[in-house]
This record gives structure tokens, sequence and C-alpha cells, in this order.
């Protein structure tokens, strides 16, 4: 189950780099590194498990960057962007899970869906 989610994760951090590139960066600059991401989101979960703490539905990029499992210049692509990693996606439940999501300055949000596809709301 646990590799599910990696899997989940994971697919859903390359569709949002590419959006990211086509959506976050129209100038380009900025990186967004998503094997980091997946990792930090890994360690995140990890490190909450063994002590015995409960894993959240989804983290912020900036608590990972805050507890040390991201750095900043790994993500700077997101910079002034909210964005979110959900890490309870459950595939037993109907729809589609939301893997990702971006709140863009201007209101709306990017999300990046579990069968990799993007939505704009």
């Amino acid at each position: 189950m646990q590799a599910k989610h990696i899997v989940f994760i994971l697919a859903g951090v390359l569709a949002i780099v590419i959006a990211g590139f086509v959506f976050f960066s129209p100038s380009g600059s900025g990186k967004v590194d998503g094997p980091k991401i997946i990792a930090a989101a890994h360690r995140y979960t990890g490190e909450l498990r063994s002590k015995g703490a409960p894993v959240p539905p989804s983290v912020q990029l900036e608590e990972l960057i805050g507890k040390g499992f991201l750095k900043r210049e790994d993500v700077s692509g997101f910079n002034g962007i909210e964005v979110s990693v959900y890490l309870t996606a459950d595939t037993n439940q109907p729809g589609i899970p939301v893997l990702m999501r971006a709140h863009m300055p201007d209101g709306h949000d990017v999300v990046v869906l579990g069968d990799g596809t993007v939505q704009t709301r």
C-alpha cells in the first residue's frame, strides 16, 4: 500500500513539474526537482510513523523546507506559489485522488490528479 502512495506521488510530481514549467514559470526561471520532492515527502511520512504520529492528508512544500527535508533551491520554480503534496491518496475511494495542489497568487488552483491529468480550478 505504501508503495502505491509513492507511485501516485511520483506521477503527481512529474505531472506538476511539467505543468509548473508551462503554467508557473513563464520566464523559465527557477527549478523544480520532482524526485527530491518525492524523497522529502517519503522521509516526512516515515518520520511521523516512527514517532507514532498520524500522517496528515497533505503537507505544504514550505513545511518540508522548514523541517529540512527539502531545500528551497530544489523548488525555486514554485516561489510565490503555495504547493501541497497529498500524502494519503486512497485509490479505493470513488473518484480520482488529488496528488498535488498549487494555489496560485491570482487565487486559482492547479491540481494534479491520480490519473496524471492536470486541472485548473
